[in-house]
């Protein structure tokens, strides 16, 4: 019995002895099959090379776990220690499935890599979507600004709807809001924004170009502007020299200072007015919105001692505000208390004798456009019958002031210019605009030139300014005229 467990025991040693050194022997073939690596590793690449050991490690053990089982003793542990350390090696090719499992945890993760954005790829996909949003916002407010500056290209029968007199009137204003739009759009490198806005800018201040040069006729036609510049250089030259103080009295006497304010329903500052008509030298003084309680004042303030001759157009229902005087330093050869029938305040007119030739001097205010667009309309368009168009009057020289409620960018104050052959001398000028409304806004100032001085052929403008009269909005216009 002592025999057969020896024997058996030499033969488990024999067989534990052959399993060592086929495992030395295959694990030495392994690593001399295994290709000497000359280049250092990197950094990313140790680490990722760590990771892969670690994810194989349970695999090798899995794989040796029969060897350790025919092998009960302690003494076979190592040996299954050796070949697990030996079949992790990352370079071995002794366990294709730890190797397909690595490929497939690598390409989890190369997958969860580019599945995940970047937070500067987010950041520039939202910055995008703003850059569109401020773009389609942009090319709103130009296609909008640019269709209110067609608002002045309409024709005149066209141009009274509901609110278009008063956003109309705003056209030369818009200017500043589409030079923001070109300096914003080409500082985002929008340039086609940019180009469009620019543009817009030019026509814009184009339009206004003819109140501080003169411009071709032919511009004038195109923008579809009165043609103003009739007058020559050696024309204003004369006119001016005419009128200037050191001027003699037969030249002087050729002249007219005349002076038109809207009294804001008669509650201008009467002494201001009187004192403006001394310091300035108005031979005519034209008034609008005058009530009684007003006129009182006039005469408290000495007006009569200035300008002792008065024509006033009789009060109505149809007044925008009040009712319009004339008043004269000379005596008028005649007089009316309503030269034209319009919808409003009845418009008085007074003939004078300058120098032998006869000059009719009105004093008109159409009606607002929130009274009615319709009366706006028709008054201006009939102020036309005031001028030169009708034969019979042709060669009479007409002078017509007042607030009209109107500026050059409304098409039936350019109608009322042509049709009634008038010549608006703030235009005829060039010496830039004369704004009058509104004067008494706080912190506003003039926008707007509303009140104007229109005449017909035979008169040249010498000057003109504007001047401020406290308790009205509007301001008062003062102009030289030369009757030929």
């Amino acid at each position: 019995m002592a025999k057969r467990t020896s024997a058996h025991t030499s033969s488990r040693s024999a067989s534990s002895s052959h399993a060592k050194g086929t495992r030395t022997a295959g694990t030495t073939r392994r690593r001399a099959a295994t290709p000497t690596r000359t280049t250092t590793p990197t950094r990313a690449a140790t680490k990722r090379r760590t990771a892969t050991d670690t994810s194989q490690h349970a695999a090798p053990h899995a794989s040796t776990a029969p060897h350790a089982s025919t092998a009960p003793h302690a003494s076979t542990a190592p040996h299954a220690s050796t070949g697990t350390r030996t079949s992790a090696h990352p370079r071995s090719g002794a366990h294709p499935r730890s190797r397909a499992a690595n490929s497939s945890s690598g390409a989890h993760t190369v997958a969860r890599r580019t599945a995940t954005p970047s937070p500067v790829s987010a950041h520039s996909s939202s910055k995008g979507h703003r850059m569109s949003a401020i773009t389609v916002f942009l090319w709103i407010l130009i296609v909008l600004f640019a269709a209110w500056m067609a608002m002045r290209f309409l024709p005149s029968s066209l141009d009274h709807g509901t609110a278009v007199p008063d956003m109309t009137a705003l056209v030369t204003l818009l200017a500043i809001p589409l030079l923001i739009i070109a300096v914003w759009a080409l500082a985002r490198r929008s340039w086609a924004q940019g180009i469009c806005s620019v543009i817009l800018v030019l026509l814009n201040v184009t339009l206004s170009a003819g109140y501080f040069f003169a411009l071709p006729d032919g511009i004038n036609r195109l923008l579809g502007q009165p043609v103003q510049s009739t007058v020559t250089a050696d024309e204003l030259h004369t006119a001016q020299a005419a009128c200037s103080a050191s001027a003699d009295d037969e030249a002087s006497s050729r002249c007219i200072r005349i002076m038109t304010l809207n009294s804001r329903y008669g509650k201008a500052d009467a002494s201001a007015i009187v004192h403006a008509v001394k310091q300035h030298g108005v031979t005519v003084l034209a008034l609008q919105e005058v009530s009684d309680d007003m006129l009182a004042s006039l005469e408290k303030s000495g007006i009569g001692d200035i300008l002792p001759y008065m024509t006033r157009g009789e009060a109505s229902q149809l007044d925008n505000g009040g009712f319009n005087v004339i008043f004269s330093q000379s005596r008028p050869t005649a007089t009316t208390e309503n030269a034209v029938n319009i919808r409003t305040a009845h418009v008085p007119q007074i003939t004078l004798d300058i120098q032998g030739t006869a000059v009719r001097i009105a004093s008109a205010h159409t009606a607002s456009p929130h009274r009615g667009t319709d009366r706006w309309h028709d008054g201006i368009e009939d102020l036309a019958a005031l001028g030169n168009s009708d034969s019979s009057t042709h060669g009479t020289p007409s002078i017509v002031v007042g607030d009209l409620n109107a500026t050059m960018s409304h098409p039936s104050f350019r109608d009322l210019l042509v049709n009634g052959a008038f010549t608006d001398a703030s235009y005829e000028l060039h010496s830039g605009t004369h704004l009058s409304f509104p004067a008494s806004w706080f912190f506003t100032p003039s926008l707007l030139e509303l009140d104007h001085v229109l005449h017909t052929d035979g008169v040249t403008t010498a000057d003109m300014t504007s001047v401020t009269i406290p308790r009205t909005d509007h301001r008062a216009q003062i102009a030289t005229l030369y009757v030929q």
